[in-house]
């Protein structure tokens, strides 16, 4: 898993071919820009968590997240 963003903390929870509709926990919370997901993954869910940016006014944010087999 990889995506491209400054000040972005991420965490993620897979579900693996061999425990179909089992989550696993939620990840520690990382700041790294690539997150190594392992074998078998069915689906990911990935929560990802913007840094303020020192002002007053909530802003709106993207971040594009790619998974690839």
């Amino acid at each position: 898993l990889r995506w491209d963003g400054d000040g972005v903390t991420v965490q993620t929870r897979v579900e693996r071919d061999a425990a179909p509709n089992a989550w696993s926990a939620w990840s520690a919370p990382t700041a790294e820009r690539t997150i190594a997901l392992g074998d078998g993954v069915r689906r990911v869910q990935a929560m990802a968590v913007f840094t303020g940016d020192g002002t007053a006014t909530p802003a709106l944010r993207s971040v594009a997240l790619d998974c690839a087999p």
